[in-house]
């Protein structure tokens, strides 16, 4: 391994070689860990089945680059063209995977028509979410879906 990602952290520890304040040094850590992780996942791409129905999962290819080093759930936000409508799709995605599917349900009574891809996230594990650059934001059409319910029942005890 090259030293291109190495951070110096020698200002930690004085010239005896003890460290300087272990709470100190403990917070810096940490927080660089979490900075680490933020440049993770920084680029994704997508597609999805150009027709759902109301009340049926639709469900996205999303590719990632460069692979992630912590688990972490990918979201692929999207709206209807009304806008009165947006849900949500979430996969898992491992350590070092570039690849998952995230899903969701459109709503039985949702908007008909075109609903556009408008963010996708990277959410690590115990952290803050980090909006991702997406190249191919795919659009797909809701269509109607003739739904039945029932409107009776029959209860008896057991």
């Amino acid at each position: 391994m090259g030293g291109e990602n190495m951070i110096d952290l020698s200002f930690l520890v004085n010239e005896n070689g003890r460290e300087v304040n272990k709470m100190k040094t403990s917070v810096i850590i940490v927080t660089l860990f979490f900075l680490s992780c933020l440049g993770l996942a920084q680029e994704a791409t997508m597609t999805a089945k150009p027709q759902v129905k109301q009340g049926e999962k639709v469900t996205f290819t999303v590719k990632v680059k460069p692979a992630p080093n912590v688990n972490g759930t990918v979201r692929v936000e999207a709206k209807s063209t009304n806008g009165s409508s947006v849900i949500n799709a979430d996969g898992a995605l491992a350590a070092d995977g570039t690849s998952t599917n995230p899903e969701a349900t459109i709503p039985l009574e949702g908007p008909t028509g075109k609903w556009t891809v408008t963010n996708v996230y990277f959410i690590p594990y115990a952290a803050d979410a980090k909006k991702l650059t997406a190249s191919n934001l795919p659009s797909f059409e809701v269509v109607p879906r003739k739904t039945i319910l029932p409107d009776s029942a029959v209860v008896e005890l057991k």
